[in-house]
C-alpha cells in the first residue's frame, strides 16, 4: 500500500491523521464521552508536511474495537456505541495510516443518570444535531466541521397571551488550538431568554442549532 506523499505532518492529536468528535460529546482528557447506544458523528482530518490538510472523513475506512461491543462506524463517520458501558477505540484508516499515532480516539460509552439534567441536556442536544444532519434541508456536515462554535438550544418554549416570551437551555462548544483549528472542547451550558408585545396568542417549541 503507498501512503501519498507529504501525508507526513502532525496535527492536534500529534499524528498525521486525527479524529474528532461532534461538540456534543463530553470531552475528557482521554477522548470522549457519550451515553451508551448513542450515535456520534465523527471526523477525520489529514495532515501534510507543507501544512495543508484534507477532511477524510468520507474517504478514510472506519471501524471500532473491540468489536461487536463497540458498536459499529458507518462509511462516513457515524459512530453506534454498543450497548453496554465501556471504553472503545474508533479509527480512522487513510493509506495505511491510522489516526492518533495507529490507536484511535478513545470514546467511553457509559450508562448517565436520568437524574443529571446537564447530561440530559448534552444528550438531547446530540439528538438534534444528528437529526439535523440526516436532514436534506438540514445543516450541511460539511459547515459544521468548518464551525469555530456550536450552540445547540432543544425544544425552546415560546408562549404568548398578549405578552410573548421564550426561554431554552442548551449547550455550546467552541474549537481549542490556534485559530480554533483543535478538537471540540467540553460543552458548556446556556440559557436563552426573550419577550415581546403585541396581539398574539398560543405556543410552540423549537429546535435551534447555531454555528
Amino acid at each position: 500500500m503507498i501512503t501519498p506523499a507529504g501525508l507526513t505532518g502532525k496535527g492536534p492529536c500529534d499524528s498525521a491523521v486525527c479524529v474528532t468528535a461532534a461538540g456534543y460529546a463530553i470531552k475528557t482528557d482521554a477522548g470522549y464521552t457519550i451515553k451508551t447506544s448513542t450515535t456520534l458523528q465523527m471526523t477525520a482530518t489529514g495532515y501534510w508536511s507543507d501544512g495543508t490538510s484534507l477532511d477524510l472523513t468520507p474517504i478514510a475506512t472506519w471501524d471500532c474495537t473491540p468489536s461487536p461491543v463497540c458498536g459499529s462506524v458507518s462509511a462516513n463517520g457515524f459512530y453506534t456505541t454498543g450497548s453496554s458501558a465501556g471504553s472503545y477505540h474508533v479509527a480512522a484508516t487513510f493509506y495505511g495510516v491510522t489516526n492518533d499515532g495507529g490507536s484511535g480516539i478513545a470514546v467511553t460509552a457509559a450508562t448517565i443518570s436520568a437524574q443529571s439534567k446537564e447530561h440530559d441536556r448534552v444528550a438531547n442536544s446530540g439528538t438534534v444535531v444528528r437529526e439535523v444532519l440526516q436532514l436534506r434541508s438540514g445543516i450541511p456536515a460539511s459547515l459544521l466541521q468548518k464551525a469555530e462554535c456550536v450552540i445547540v438550544v432543544p425544544s425552546t418554549l415560546k408562549f404568548a397571551v398578549g405578552v410573548g416570551g421564550s426561554y431554552g437551555r442548551g449547550v455550546m462548544t467552541c474549537r481549542g488550538g490556534t485559530n480554533f483549528q483543535g478538537p471540540w472542547g467540553a460543552p458548556s451550558m446556556i440559557a436563552l431568554g426573550g419577550g415581546s408585545f403585541g396581539f398574539q396568542a398560543g405556543g410552540q417549541a423549537t429546535d435551534f442549532v447555531f454555528s
